[in-house]
């Protein structure tokens, strides 16, 4: 309804909670209305028939916490079995890399509301990311592209970053144990 464009991150459904459905499909949307890179902040949810519905709109206004430069949804998107939604913001104001701001991980329950904000200083540009479920712990690892990926303008970047982020399900809301740092020598 906003506009957004740019479909960039898609993870199916595991499991039916809140609004999520089972075998369907979540989208987050990197482009605003203007097709600005970085300004997208919408999720959508389709059907294996193709039905599209809203799941949520992000408001950088109204987050738990804080996320460096806004909201901008890149590939980083994952659902876990237990009905949590975790995406990344890799935020820019004009829709160029220039301006593109470190972002968060944001935690958002099974209809659509972001319940926790992740930021540190690892976080950096949050692109893409796996996830996994055992139990009551979830492990995220995430890649960041502004550890000089972006400064690199397509040259080898050595000392690229993936984070590894424990969280602890067994409470009302998601809670982080550890973030770790990983470096890829390229």
């Amino acid at each position: 309804a906003n506009g957004d464009v740019n479909p960039y991150g898609v993870a199916i459904v595991p499991a039916s909670i809140g609004n999520l459905t089972a075998g369907n499909i979540l989208i987050s949307n990197f482009n605003n209305s203007a097709n600005l890179q970085g300004t997208g902040t919408t999720i959508v949810q389709i059907t294996p028939g193709g039905s599209q519905s809203l799941f949520a709109w992000i408001n950088a206004e109204t987050l738990p916490g804080a996320c460096p430069g806004g909201i901008g949804l890149p590939t980083t998107l994952a659902v876990l079995p237990s009905g949590w939604v975790v995406v990344g913001s890799l935020p820019t104001t004009d829709g160029t890399s220039a301006t593109a701001q470190a972002g968060c991980l944001l935690v958002l329950d099974g209809w659509g509301n972001v319940v926790e904000t992740i930021a540190n200083s690892w976080i950096n540009g949050p692109w893409d990311m796996t996830a996994v479920q055992q139990g009551s712990q979830a492990f995220l690892f995430v890649s960041n592209v502004l550890n000089d990926t972006v400064a690199g303008g397509g040259n080898v970047v050595n000392e690229g970053s993936v984070i590894r982020i424990t969280l602890d399900l067994s409470s009302a809301t998601p809670t982080v144990q550890s973030i770790e740092i990983g470096r890829a020598h390229v």
